[in-house]
């Protein structure tokens, strides 16, 4: 077989896979979500349209999108059962194709990782997400040998700190993310490698915003933390005692953080960034 007939069946073979990929919706062809990931294949996207779905999510070791039509305002997940994470993904396997993307998950269970489990969890990407009202003592989103990457997520208001570090030697990457108000530390590693976060603010946890072995940098820490273009000062949202985190016009986190190849384009509601003028 020559070079060029060879080409052409691999052109072939990818075009015939990737245009295999299939869209699931919820819940006009499945009546919940982890039927539809049940019946998905690694490269589909299960959509979901607005909604409070009681049910517990894992990703099936699939490296599937599953994403909300809607956002995360109007899109909520809580738990059938409080014994276990409200999402879990559980392998290795998992690659940066694995996206959970645009839902509030609330309620979680009283375990590590209430909201969010990543247990030997590979590289998921979660975004446009917010986790509240989940977990205990060792925090709403846990990381155990994962380097998950958040992206646009609000953490807030859950009755423990917001994240948890088990042994590993994988570094979780949060960017554009908000970590406020929670019953507990903001982010905290005693472990090695460090998380990293970037364009990210910390505000009004009850413990530390942010301790240990942790890089931030173009971050809103209040109460300050080491790291190139970090500030420490009110973020002054739009109204925290009512869960808006908008940005108020005169917040000096507008235009504080940096553009790189990790960050971003748009924010949580899909608007342009950066946007150093006006409310955000």
């Amino acid at each position: 077989m020559n070079l060029r007939l060879l080409f052409l069946l691999l052109i072939i073979s990818l075009y015939t896979i990737t245009s295999s990929a299939q869209t699931l919706n919820v819940p006009s062809q499945y009546s919940s979500i982890q039927t539809a990931i049940d019946s998905a294949q690694s490269g589909d996207t299960v959509l979901v349209q607005p909604g409070t779905y009681i049910e517990n999510i894992d990703f099936s070791s699939k490296n599937i999108v599953l994403k909300s039509s809607a956002g995360a305002a109007s899109t909520i997940i809580k738990p059938a059962n409080n014994g276990i994470s409200v999402v879990w993904f559980h392998n290795y396997t998992y690659t940066t194709e694995a996206i959970l993307d645009g839902f509030t998950i609330t309620d979680g269970g009283q375990i590590t990782g209430g909201g969010i489990e990543f247990f030997a969890g590979g590289s998921p990407i979660v975004k446009n997400c917010m986790i509240t009202n989940s977990g205990n003592s060792y925090g709403a989103v846990g990381f155990y040998y994962s380097s998950a990457t958040l992206i646009n997520c609000i953490i807030y208001k859950n009755p423990t700190s917001a994240l948890y570090f088990d042994a590993s030697n994988w570094s979780p990457m949060f960017i554009n993310c908000t970590i406020a108000d929670n019953n507990g530390t903001g982010v905290f590693c005693g472990i090695s490698p460090a998380p990293q976060l970037i364009n990210c603010i910390l505000s009004g946890n009850s413990s530390a915003n942010a301790s240990g072995n942790v890089k931030i940098s173009y971050s809103l820490v209040q109460g300050g933390f080491a790291g190139v273009g970090n500030i420490n000062i009110d973020p002054l949202f739009v109204d925290r005692t009512n869960n808006d985190y908008h940005l108020s016009q005169y917040s000096p986190a507008i235009g504080a953080g940096t553009i790189n190849s990790n960050t971003p384009n748009y924010d949580f509601e899909g608007n342009i960034r950066p946007n150093p003028v006006g409310s955000q």
